[in-house]
């Protein structure tokens, strides 16, 4: 995968690719708890199978930390799952919002998160209660959107919406919230 003049893909540790015969370079990475790997490896004519391992550095789940990554908005859930275990995440919170007209992963709140086969890795999906002077609010773990999801102006909300019913609904809804980005924090 191309991410400007970057090649990189999330996979899941087994995937098919063509490869150019001759030298290739290489770079996998996954997370804080293992050692990066980069090597120039050679590919021969006919080869069909390659196996390329990373390393642990750490393992701090088993010293009763977790990893998480708290902001993260344009994913399915399930594509969080592989990021996650891609990225050696334990948690993400997937963070439904509004952006203008256009309102992502609000279908997304069940109230219920979803965890991966092996147990490990989790996504819960909350809300981003966005407005443009006082800053963003991350609710945490709603059964349903938490309205008006974004106010007063057009990169966060419909024109001609009032600022004034911005932070009661979050307030009444009782949930953990941060702050994901501050503008003035009142």
């Amino acid at each position: 995968m191309k991410l400007m003049d970057t090649s990189f893909a999330y996979v899941d540790g087994t995937f098919q690719v063509e490869l150019p015969v001759g030298e290739v370079y290489v770079e996998m990475t996954k997370g804080f708890e293992y050692k990066a790997v980069r090597r120039r490896l050679k590919i021969e004519a006919g080869q069909r199978e390659l196996r390329l391992e990373i390393g642990r550095m750490t393992d701090l789940r088993s010293q009763g930390w977790v990893s998480a990554d708290t902001h993260v908005h344009f994913l399915s859930p399930t594509t969080a799952i592989l990021e996650a275990q891609a990225e050696g995440l334990n948690l993400i919170n997937l963070l439904a919002a509004q952006w203008g007209d256009l309102f992502t992963n609000v279908g997304d709140i069940t109230n219920e998160p979803l965890v991966s086969r092996d147990k490990e890795t989790m996504v819960w999906v909350g809300s981003e209660n966005r407005q443009h002077i006082l800053g963003h609010i991350a609710m945490l773990g709603p059964s349903a959107p938490v309205y008006p999801m974004s106010a007063t102006g057009p990169d966060e909300s419909y024109l001609g919406d009032p600022l004034w019913k911005r932070i009661s609904p979050t307030r009444r809804a009782k949930l953990p919230r941060m702050w994901c980005w501050a503008s003035l924090m009142p």
